[in-house]
């Protein structure tokens, strides 16, 4: 067909796609001034459209901001999916904490857009929006999933009490990174170094 790259995806070229255009204006708009800097006004004046332009793809902000943050949710995902079928018993568990921290550690913007810029409010309401909370329970109920088949019990439902748990650990230990990072105040002890000594304290 005419005028159309040979490297598209899903019928639409990227370079032409108004959407990705969009979402890239979106991030750079986020990680220069945060959430509340994040407005349907920005990305337009920004790219030189009209507002509704924008909306046209995103009708309300919540859906803007779940663009950008759940394909980064669906990555820390799929890094925990793929690390735990890597390995076998016991090492499994282990190897898919490691990997959920060096996937945030390796890229703190992104951390702080999935798991700290929502919780600043800014217009987000996720739980007001079905259609985002649904996608984003199936990624995170994937997730605590796989961490919970790496877990020996009888009882499924402690097995995934377990899950979150430990997922949970970790994320803390990467939010302290973050916020020494933010403040100027690096912690003294790396975030993987952080993450080897809970996982053997813990005896996984």
């Amino acid at each position: 067909m005419h005028g159309k790259r040979k490297d598209e995806r899903n019928g639409v070229s990227r370079a032409k796609d108004p959407r990705q255009r969009f979402l890239k204006a979106a991030l750079e708009i986020f990680l220069a001034g945060g959430l509340k800097k994040l407005t349907f006004d920005a990305v337009a004046s920004k790219l030189g459209v009209s507002k509704q332009a924008v909306i046209h793809w995103f009708p309300t902000k919540t859906h803007l901001v779940a663009a950008l943050l759940i394909p980064a949710l669906r990555g820390e995902a799929q890094t925990v999916l793929a690390a735990c079928a890597r390995e076998n018993g016991s090492n499994s568990l282990k190897s898919g904490l490691l990997a959920l921290a060096e996937y945030h550690l390796a890229d703190l913007e992104r951390f702080r857009m999935i798991y700290l810029a929502p919780q600043s409010g800014a217009g987000i309401e996720f739980a007001a929006k079905p259609d985002v909370a649904a996608e984003i329970h199936a990624i995170t109920s994937g997730m605590y999933r796989a961490l919970a088949g790496c877990i020996r019990t009888p009882d499924p439902e402690m097995a995934r009490l377990q899950a979150v748990s430990l997922h949970a650990a970790v994320i803390g230990v990467v939010t302290m990174i973050a916020l020494g990072r933010s403040v100027g105040d690096p912690m003294k002890h790396g975030g993987m170094d952080q993450v080897r000594c809970l996982i053997e304290r813990l005896g996984i």
